[in-house]
């Protein structure tokens, strides 16, 4: 392994030549060929990306070279896992690999559903080569009203101590708001936000930054792996901060974007999968870094149970079995039964 101060070196030597370079990890799974494809092929556009890295998390059909243009091919590395393991394992693998590359400074992190275009990757490079020295960057994503809004307001929300959920009770508005967040740009927004927490697909990552930093944690599996992976960020030293730029281009549409103004988990139609570890990981995730008074804690937690379960009502009361797979997944997270669980979704499906 490198020595993570030459490194540095290195990328801010070519900084000053205007040479970055970049390397993509996209994690995909399941029938997303045709997405794939997509992403992959725009991706290769651009000259400053020496190398695409595809972890196929046991997709059908899986993905091979041969599906790209043979000029392209000696630029994509594509790491097949046996088994779906998850985003915390897609990215961990991918992570693994590209930060032994070499000749790469920066590592860009993309969902198989996201096309990161001409004027995102200049924008980029122009902030990165502006600030010599920034090893974390959050490249918004136009799926992502929340980071825009940000951006005009000048500051990132943060995640409050002892909140469950990102539910307060001494904030409780925000429950019933979190899915209305004012996406429009100002003229006054701000070029960079820190932020606290951030989604894989958009973080651009200094080499010498993932070298230092833990990977991502397998046994968060899927959902809020990326908050987590996040903070060890932070404890390696990176200062992630979300930039003002053109932003990642979806081509898809998420779960929780579908579920309208009740949040999610109380959505009787969102899939149980997603709800139990999205909610599962969170809890896991807030105990370990957010966690100092037990006693509030539990009063956010019965708080947002009650309040959550009384929005609903505007569309669809939440059922017993849904409020009874909550339980198992706050009990779950709060033990530390953490990995692949796959004997509690069948359960509540």
């Amino acid at each position: 392994m490198m020595d993570a101060g030459n490194d540095q070196t290195d990328a801010n030597a070519r900084m000053l030549s205007s040479e970055l370079t970049l390397s993509l990890v996209l994690v995909t799974y399941g029938a997303r060929l045709n997405l794939v494809n997509q992403a992959v092929r725009q991706a290769l556009l651009h000259r400053c990306v020496k190398s695409v890295i595809i972890v196929d998390n046991d997709s059908t059909p899986s993905i091979d070279k041969s599906l790209f243009d043979s000029l392209d091919r000696d630029r994509i590395h594509v790491l097949r896992q046996k088994t779906n393991t998850g985003s915390a394992g897609g990215y961990n693998t991918g992570l693994s690999y590209a930060r032994n590359l070499t000749q790469i400074d920066y590592i860009v992190l993309l969902d198989d559903d996201l096309i990161i275009d001409q004027p995102t990757v200049s924008a980029l490079l122009g902030y990165i080569q502006d600030n010599s020295g920034c090893e974390a960057v959050i490249i918004p994503r136009d799926d992502r009203p929340d980071q825009f809004a940000s951006l005009a307001a000048g500051r990132a929300p943060v995640i409050k101590t002892n909140s469950f959920h990102d539910f307060h009770i001494l904030n409780w508005r925000r429950l019933l708001h979190r899915h209305k967040p004012n996406g429009s740009r100002s003229r006054a927004a701000s070029k960079a936000v820190p932020v606290d927490y951030a989604p894989y697909a958009g973080m651009v990552l200094s080499v010498a930054l993932v070298r230092r930093a833990e990977l991502p944690d397998l046994e968060l599996y899927v959902y809020c792996d990326d908050y987590d992976y996040l903070m060890k960020l932070k404890i390696a030293g990176g200062y992630p901060v979300l930039i003002d730029s053109p932003p990642l281009r979806s081509i898809d549409q998420s779960w929780n974007q579908k579920s309208g103004r009740a949040p999610a988990p109380f959505n009787n139609a969102a899939p149980v999968f997603r709800v139990y570890y999205s909610v599962r990981n969170r809890v896991a995730y807030e105990r370990r870094f957010f966690v100092d008074n037990y006693l509030m804690y539990i009063v956010n937690m019965v708080a947002f149970l009650v309040v959550g379960s009384l929005v609903s009502l505007s569309q669809s009361p939440v059922s017993v079995r849904r409020l009874r797979l909550l339980a198992t997944a706050i009990k779950d997270g709060w033990r530390g039964n953490l990995g692949r669980n796959d004997e509690a979704v069948r359960r509540y499906t």
